[in-house]
């Protein structure tokens, strides 16, 4: 992880991720939806001491 104009005291840290999806076909084409919540195994950049990051990306596509 990287914050510009600030160097990371810790070093190199870890993330932990793991995610669900589903796919739902749709005639011709096909939706799907995924979530992959991640937790940085490291207080970097936020904002609270002792507290690990945490991210919920969520996606939603359309295949042809």
């Amino acid at each position: 992880m990287r914050v510009a104009g600030q160097r990371n005291p810790y070093g190199v840290g870890g993330v932990l991720h793991a995610g669900v999806g589903v796919r739902v076909p749709l005639g011709r084409v096909a939706m799907h939806f995924e979530v992959t919540p991640q937790l940085l195994l490291t207080d970097y950049a936020t904002g609270e001491d002792f507290s690990p990051g945490t991210y919920w990306p969520v996606l939603v596509g359309l295949s042809f």
